[in-house]
This record gives C-alpha cells, sequence and structure tokens, in this order.
C-alpha cells in the first residue's frame, strides 16, 4: 500500500445525514488524506448551494473523500473540476467493461450528464482543523439502480441513473474501485494544481461547449456562447457584442434554444 493515497481508509457506513459531514469530522479529529467515507444511505444528502441530493439506500454511490492539494489555495477552486473527470473516467471504465458506449459530459460546474439528464453531482467543501491544516472534503453521488418513477417528483424528467440508461444493474461497489483508481491515476494534477491541465481535459467534455446558454444567478439571467474557462474554473460566456463575462456561481443553466 506504500506510496496509495485513496482507499487505505475506508469508511463503511449505513445510514447516515451526510458523508460530507461525517468524513469533515474525521479530518478535524486527526484523518489523513486519502480517507473515504462510503454510505448506504444519506438522510440529508448535500448538493451544492445547500441544495439536498436525494441518496436512497443502495441505489446509488454516495461518498466523499478527502484531499489535500497541493499550490496557491486560490487555484483550489479547480478541484470540482478535477473531480468530474475523474468520476467521468470512473463511469466510463465500469461501463467498457461491459462493452457499452456511452458519452458522459461535465456540466459545469459540478454535474455529470448521461443522455442529457443529469447522473450525478460534485460538492466541494474547504475545511481546516485546530492545527490550521487545511483540506477539501469532496463529495461525489452517482445514480445506479433507480428507475425513472423512483427520483423524487421535483427531480424526474432531469436525473437518470445508470439502470434507466443502460437498462443493466452496477453496484456501488464497482463504482467505488473504479473511482479509487481513476482518482489516483489523475491525483498528479492536484500537486500542485495544473489549472491548465485540468481545464485541457475538462473542456474535452463540457456540456454546451460553443453553445449559446442563460446563466441564472438570483434573480437575474445572463445569456452568451460558453466559449471556456477562467482562471480559477469560471465558466465564460461571451455575448453577442463579443464582451467576455466569467461566472463564479450560478443557480442553473440551461441552453438556448432556437425554432
Amino acid at each position: 500500500m506504500a506510496g496509495i493515497t485513496f482507499g487505505k481508509k475506508i469508511y463503511r457506513l449505513d445510514t447516515v445525514p451526510s458523508t460530507q459531514d461525517f468524513l469533515k469530522e474525521q479530518f478535524l479529529q486527526g484523518e489523513a488524506e486519502g480517507a473515504i467515507a462510503v454510505a448506504l444511505e444519506q438522510t440529508l444528502g448535500k448538493g451544492r448551494r445547500g441544495r439536498a441530493w436525494d441518496s436512497p439506500a443502495g441505489k446509488g454511490l454516495w461518498t466523499s473523500m478527502l484531499i489535500i492539494p497541493g499550490g496557491p489555495e486560490s487555484l483550489w477552486t479547480w478541484v470540482p473540476l478535477w473531480a468530474g473527470i475523474v468520476a467521468k473516467k470512473a463511469v466510463g471504465e465500469l461501463l467498457s467493461k461491459r462493452q457499452i458506449q456511452k458519452e458522459i459530459m461535465l456540466k459545469w460546474p459540478n454535474d455529470l450528464m448521461m443522455d442529457e439528464l443529469k447522473l450525478g453531482g460534485i460538492i466541494a467543501e474547504q475545511v481546516t482543523d485546530t492545527k490550521n491544516r487545511q483540506a477539501v472534503v469532496l463529495g461525489l453521488g452517482i445514480n445506479l439502480l433507480q428507475r425513472t418513477e423512483e427520483f423524487p417528483p421535483h427531480i424526474r424528467g432531469r436525473a437518470i441513473s445508470l439502470l434507466d440508461a443502460t437498462d443493466q444493474e452496477f453496484s456501488p461497489d464497482a463504482l467505488l474501485e473504479k473511482l479509487i483508481l481513476s482518482a489516483e491515476e489523475i491525483l498528479p494534477l492536484l500537486k500542485p494544481v495544473d489549472s491548465a491541465k485540468i481545464k485541457e481535459e475538462w473542456l474535452r467534455s463540457a456540456w454546451g461547449l460553443g453553445e449559446r446558454l442563460r446563466i441564472f444567478s438570483g434573480d437575474k439571467a445572463y445569456e452568451g456562447t460558453f466559449i471556456g474557462l477562467g482562471a480559477h474554473g469560471e465558466i465564460c460566456l461571451r455575448r453577442a457584442d463579443g464582451e467576455e463575462n466569467y461566472y463564479s456561481s450560478t443557480e442553473g443553466i440551461q441552453r438556448i434554444t432556437t425554432s
């Protein structure tokens, strides 16, 4: 196990409020980088911006991992985008093992997409302990075994599972194994944070790149063509007048369709 970062310590939990909160508490008690918490079920699973993440028992991979990126803290904003690359690779290898070809896209800033629906989500939370150690607790939720009618009404029609997408069953443990291997392989991009390579790799699978998008922030909406990412991972839209605007936080993104 020498030289291995992820998976040396795995907390296997039954029902917990949140793997994020559990692993943050472990870090505060001295837990090391690479620790992973995986739950059968979360009762208060976390999404971005305080939203809940539906995490029914045995239906998906509900997990968090502890990471200590290298380099300036100002570049740690790239960690969730790095995680998108990791998750895409893990799911892709799980599918290719069964010779299933499915396109997986990364929707800024934290969604894993399949068939234009949300397969998974990512949340990154920075934490500092009493000794001033800093880390990122990275949470991933990936839907595996739900059928459409099992999703809560408010996300039905917007979410998908691997079972619904492929009509095949995949176990959370099988995906966790692929996730650990992918994270280990791509970890050098965080040691230190290599924003140029993360950007290049993330954009290869970017949902909506080159298309006109509408971004919602607060009570306002902004429109433009998605042309890339900023120095800290912000999404960049070019308006019709040529002005380029960068957004670091949104409450939703949609394509602008023309009839």
